[in-house]
């Protein structure tokens, strides 16, 4: 692979990682989820959230507060402060 060709590639590879990173940050949609009315889908969007755990939280609804999902089994405190600013009880 020449330099010219090697340089585009990873100048492309940076700019996917970086649109990557931001999406997985900022999440797929602008507007919290209520965990309380979403459905399996709009729950499996969230970012960090898995089919199985999105699933429980369906199972243990409602919610009277977003830190109400420490009691899903699969979600702890590392994953809760990820994922709320995504989720909401409202």
């Amino acid at each position: 692979m020449n330099s010219k060709r090697l340089r585009i590639t990873l100048f492309l590879g940076i700019i996917c990682l970086g649109a990557f990173a931001f999406w997985l940050v900022a999440g797929r949609g602008g507007s919290p989820v209520n965990v309380n009315t979403a459905s399996f889908e709009t729950l499996d969007d969230v970012p960090w959230l898995t089919p199985s755990v999105a699933r429980k939280i369906i199972d243990d609804r409602p919610f009277n507060s977003v830190d109400e999902l420490l009691r899903v089994s699969g979600i702890g405190e590392k994953t809760l402060e990820k994922i709320r600013r995504h989720v909401t009880v409202d």
